[in-house]
C-alpha cells in the first residue's frame, strides 16, 4: 500500500486475457490472466499475473464483489 500512496505506479496499459466464465444462476465467477506495462520509479516494467473475480446480479445490474490477482512474473 505505501507504493500506491506515494504514487510510484505510473500504469501505461492493462490487459485482461484468456477469460473463462463459470456462470451459477445470479452469481458468476471469472478466472483469467493479465498484463500491465508499468512505469516504476522512472523504469519501464512488464508484469503478469492470474485473477479470479466474482459477480453476482443484483437489481439487474452485476457487480463485482469479490476479486483476488496474483502476480506471476
Amino acid at each position: 500500500m505505501p507504493l500506491f500512496k506515494r504514487g510510484d505506479d505510473h500504469y501505461q496499459q492493462l490487459g485482461n486475457e484468456g477469460l473463462t466464465v463459470y456462470a451459477y444462476g445470479d452469481a458468476a465467477v471469472v478466472t483469467g490472466g493479465y498484463r500491465e506495462n508499468v512505469e516504476l520509479k522512472r523504469k519501464n516494467v512488464v508484469r503478469h499475473g492470474r485473477f479470479t473475480d466474482t459477480w453476482i446480479r443484483q437489481n439487474a445490474a452485476w457487480k463485482c464483489v469479490a476479486s483476488q490477482s496474483t502476480l506471476v512474473r
